[in-house]
């Protein structure tokens, strides 16, 4: 799984704030290792335990536990793929305002990125190069809309806090996410971007960038003559 470069946050307790930091799949391996060697049946049912057939049963639950804990579970659709249709799903932006994302990139050049957490580092890097970039895109015809899990009230925070001139999209739901097919671990998005030109996909960036973002798929548009 993608080693996310942001600091999650989960909800507050009292005036404390917990954070966590590591790879998710470091996180979901050093459970699975504390499963596997700390937990010890008592003594006297261990020879049941151990047996040829429980043994198995053991393993097979903590496979499924890890699997559940590293997001490898989850029942998403295909990741859309170049010649695609933009995926017909209905979510709100940062205003509330319901959003049609099919029908919006349904004509011109529309570009949807996914991003862990709102305001976090990386997350901040991307929107802000695509901020910087706006002219340019503008000038290409390129709409954008950002996605992530958060609520309508932390995309418009983070859409104010940075001047950010596009609409983000309050994925609380993850049906987009789903929609779109892109990997997710803890519920957070894999940074991953599409552009659509009149309604199919015509670009997919799997990682997706952060720093450049904007000049990424200014690159791509001149390599298309656009």
């Amino acid at each position: 799984g993608e080693v996310m470069d942001v600091a999650m946050t989960l909800p507050e307790r009292g005036n404390e704030r917990w954070r966590v930091l590591p790879s998710c799949s470091a996180v979901s391996l050093s459970f699975l290792f504390v499963l596997r060697f700390s937990f010890r049946p008592p003594a006297c049912l261990a020879p049941i335990f151990l047996s040829h057939s429980i043994y198995p049963m053991r393993l097979s639950l903590l496979t499924l536990m890890f699997s559940l804990f590293s997001g490898s579970g989850s029942a998403e659709a295909s990741t859309v793929k170049v010649g695609d249709a933009v995926p017909a799903v209905t979510v709100n932006d940062h205003d509330g305002k319901s959003t049609d994302v099919a029908k919006e990139g349904a004509k011109g050049l529309l570009l949807v990125y996914f991003y862990p957490k709102a305001d976090t580092p990386g997350c901040t890097k991307q929107g802000c190069s695509l901020r910087d970039g706006w002219g340019e895109l503008q000038k290409r015809g390129v709409n954008v809309f950002g996605v992530s899990s958060d609520s309508e009230k932390g995309q418009k925070a983070f859409r104010e806090k940075y001047n950010l001139p596009f609409r983000l999209l309050a994925d609380s739901e993850k049906k987009v996410i789903a929609a779109f097919g892109v990997g997710s671990t803890f519920g957070f998005a894999s940074r991953t971007a599409f552009l659509f030109e009149d309604g199919k996909c015509i670009w997919v960036d799997p990682k997706s960038s952060t720093g450049d973002q904007a000049e990424v798929v200014l690159k791509f548009l001149d390599s298309r003559g656009r």
